[in-house]
């Protein structure tokens, strides 16, 4: 809310998110809590995402949704990100999919590092679903979108090893073969 008083238009798209998340709560008659407003900001997200109509609305509305969502997961329960674990990596990988906007796209990869972390922190493991998204980002055009898709891969795959996830690990070993199988050549090698 300070920041969203100071001018800050993020912050003051995810507190008019938030208002309107509390106003949707407590007409639910449901107790106001972190995981309530967790649960409304990944519905909301889903529901936003299949809007097709673009826009300046379109991007700061899902710019003030991740934002909320990148707060939100820390704060509430690990088992109850996990409940709703497919939907938030889906929400994020369409962003990562679909959306032209730089800073978006370095939001949702993120959040799915944030995503990655509570589920490794529940002693679970994370899927192909939240890596092959990381994965087709790592040779993007841009810059600032590949090198945030590397820090969440690194950070990933670091996890995956202390928490000896073979399966990860497998999966991003596999991947990083396949992209170095494809790679051209360096012309100042020869």
């Amino acid at each position: 809310e300070a920041k969203a008083s100071t001018g800050d238009e993020g912050c003051k798209a995810a507190f008019h998110c938030l208002q309107a998340m509390r106003s949707v709560i407590c007409g639910n008659k449901l107790p106001v809590s972190a995981t309530a407003y967790f649960a409304a900001t990944v519905s909301a997200l889903q529901t936003h995402l299949e809007q097709k109509d673009a826009g300046a609305d379109q991007a700061s509305m899902s710019s003030a949704l991740l934002l909320v969502l990148r707060k939100a997961m820390p704060a509430v329960p690990a088992t109850v990100v996990q409940a709703r674990f497919n939907d938030v990596v889906g929400a994020l990988a369409s962003v990562m999919r679909f959306v032209e906007n730089d800073g978006l796209v370095r939001q949702a990869l993120a959040c799915m590092s944030i995503a990655a972390d509570i589920a490794f922190d529940a002693g679970s493991r994370p899927n192909r679903k939240v890596l092959k998204p990381i994965f087709g980002l790592l040779d993007d055009s841009r810059a600032p979108v590949r090198h945030q898709a590397e820090l969440t891969a690194t950070l990933i795959a670091k996890r995956a090893s202390e928490a000896k996830d073979q399966q990860t690990l497998d999966f991003a070993s596999q991947h990083l073969s396949q992209a170095l199988a494809g790679a051209k050549p360096d012309k100042r090698a020869s």
